[in-house]
């Protein structure tokens, strides 16, 4: 307790020595969230400080059956976490294997909640992610009004959330701030930019390349007229206009937050005008990567949007080795993966079953 900021007070005469708070810590007042921000709708985001976290969360939570777990993970860093739930709400199967899991870990030291994801995460192959991160309180007083549980851990902005479904990770908190109508339209929204991003690039490869009749002649035509005097195939085009777009995107994150954005859409811009006068890819051709790239940034959480950047490099290479039935294929694959998969025993795809209780 002395290394956890405690002072010692022993009196004469009197057995054991009294622990007194007299800590006192500078941390990063509430602001609004980076990576989760909404037009309409509460400002505050998750700091540092579980305390200032676990407060934010009791301030839009007045029940009485609100807990928060303390658990201290690191055999190093020790540091602290907080499982938070409602009692009576959550399921305990979910509680117990939560709290196993964490009680079980070995690890040198914490620094951030992406240190405990990755343990969390389930054992096996998993192409989207299965933990839920967010910067905002009412987000995750939403998931624990679901019978769900959160761990916030000391030192990390991000709370993460358990178990989540794959339709967790479309919602923005600001749909439950708009009417119902328009709320459900732009979910719907994401779910074909979804699409959208994950195979339209692959697709653009197996039109060109092997099933020609599926694209209208007219257009086939205008895509061939300005292909003419490209050296490389389809594949590599894309590929190469890709790879660019991916290093922009990591450029304008590391550079200073004055000129990353003026670099990346700077940068965009000039080396798609210019490749295309170069001759080394076709106008449409960076038409298709900026329709995936944009598409891709719809997802409301971030590592949502990353998962799916990999996902497209796979399957462009599948597109320009089997054409449409290899993307058939892929997709089926794809929609077996999510049926089969599960996150601390529930269903990954299944919204119905997901918060259900096995006693009900």
């Amino acid at each position: 307790m002395l290394v956890n900021g405690y002072a010692g007070l022993a009196v004469d005469e009197v057995e054991g020595v009294l622990a007194v708070d007299v800590k006192h810590l500078d941390a990063r007042s509430v602001e609004e969230p980076t990576s989760q921000s909404v037009i309409r709708g509460p400002k505050e985001g998750f700091t540092e400080s579980a305390q200032t976290n676990m407060s934010l969360i009791r301030r839009r939570l007045l029940n009485v059956n609100l807990r928060f777990e303390k658990h201290t993970i690191g055999e190093q860093s020790g540091t602290h976490l907080y499982i938070a739930y409602i009692e009576g709400g959550i399921d305990p199967d979910l509680l117990w294997k939560l709290r196993t899991s964490i009680q079980k870990t070995k690890i040198n030291s914490v620094f951030d909640s992406g240190n405990i994801e990755n343990i969390l995460r389930p054992k096996g192959f998993a192409l989207f992610p299965t933990i839920y991160s967010s910067e905002r309180p009412d987000a995750i007083c939403e998931f624990l009004l679901e019978r769900r549980a959160a761990v916030i851990v000391n030192g990390s902005p991000y709370v993460l959330a358990f178990p989540a479904a794959m339709r967790d990770f479309f919602k923005s908190p600001e749909d439950q701030y708009q009417w119902v109508v328009f709320g459900n339209f732009t979910r719907y929204l994401r779910y074909a930019a979804f699409l959208i991003s994950l195979f339209i690039s692959a697709l653009y490869i197996a039109a060109t390349n092997y099933q020609q009749e599926l694209v209208p002649t007219i257009l086939l035509i205008s895509i061939a007229s300005q292909r003419e005097g490209v050296p490389f195939p389809a594949v590599i085009e894309i590929l190469l206009m890709e790879v660019t777009f991916e290093i922009l995107r990591e450029a304008g994150t590391r550079m200073p937050r004055i000129v990353g954005q003026a670099i990346s859409v700077v940068g965009a811009l000039v080396l798609g005008q210019a490749a295309v006068e170069a001759g080394i890819v076709g106008n449409f051709a960076v038409i298709i990567v900026a329709m995936a790239a944009i598409s891709g940034f719809a997802a409301p959480v971030y590592t949502f949007g990353s998962n799916v950047r990999l996902l497209r490099f796979a399957l462009i290479i599948i597109a320009s080795l089997f054409g449409i039935y290899g993307l058939i294929l892929s997709a089926c694959f794809l929609i077996i993966h999510l049926i089969r998969l599960t996150t601390f025993g529930f269903s990954y795809f299944d919204p119905i079953r997901l918060f259900r209780s096995k006693s009900n």
